[in-house]
């Protein structure tokens, strides 16, 4: 019998929709709207999709479509990985988002951040 092991990266997946979907009201865009850009740009989104994401029913994003998404929105794709605040990085450790962004751009190690 297999066991169905619990989707680690939903909470994550579920932040960067949530910093999206705000990039996309201030844009004053449709689900629509957002679908047909990241189309257009060569990533294939339905309105279905976005619907999906931003109510978290799809648990994963993939990082083409966080590159896109960085892309249509114009913002920098550290604004939809480490949205202002403490949140999830790891299933049990959880950081402010000051922490991460020095570790993910890289000027301070691994050790000085998850102390």
């Amino acid at each position: 019998m297999s066991r169905r092991v619990r989707d680690q990266g939903a909470a994550q997946t579920r932040l960067i929709m949530r910093a999206a979907r705000a990039g996309r009201r201030l844009n004053d865009w449709s689900q629509e709207r957002l679908a047909d850009e990241m189309t257009a740009v060569g990533v294939p989104w339905t309105f279905d999709m976005v619907v999906n994401l931003e109510l978290g029913r799809r648990k994963l994003l993939g990082v083409h479509e966080l590159y896109a998404l960085s892309y249509v929105l114009d913002v920098a794709p550290i604004e939809l990985l480490a949205p202002t605040g403490v949140f999830p990085v790891l299933p049990h450790f959880f950081m402010h988002s000051d922490e991460v962004r020095t570790w993910i751009t890289g000027r301070t190690s691994r050790t000085e951040v998850f102390r």
